[in-house]
């Protein structure tokens, strides 16, 4: 699966418990957890789709959205996230480099 790919039916699978009426919501939370890898990462989107390595943490980033609804979030991300994010964004340079 690529990153570009990511859309309600995979995440309905990943989060196991969305119904259909949960699409906008959800989509909301896609695009911004796409955006946050975006901007976190400095990749575009052919970038991240050329590993499947970013999918998981996204995957992980939509969840977290949805499961944490409250407006009482303490605004800060998981290391978890951030560890992974920074990884694959030190992976993607090293294959820029290389290529």
């Amino acid at each position: 699966m690529k990153f570009s790919e990511i859309d309600f039916p995979t995440v309905k699978e990943y989060l196991t418990f969305p119904t259909d009426d949960d699409e906008a919501e959800v989509s909301i939370y896609i695009a911004a957890a796409q955006s946050y890898v975006r901007t976190y990462t400095a990749l575009t989107d052919d970038d991240l789709d050329a590993s499947d390595y970013f999918v998981m943490p996204t995957l992980m980033l939509i969840s977290s959205f949805y499961e944490n609804r409250s407006v009482e979030m303490t605004g800060r991300l998981s290391d978890v996230y951030n560890s992974l994010l920074t990884l694959g964004m030190v992976h993607s340079l090293w294959l820029i480099q290389v290529n």
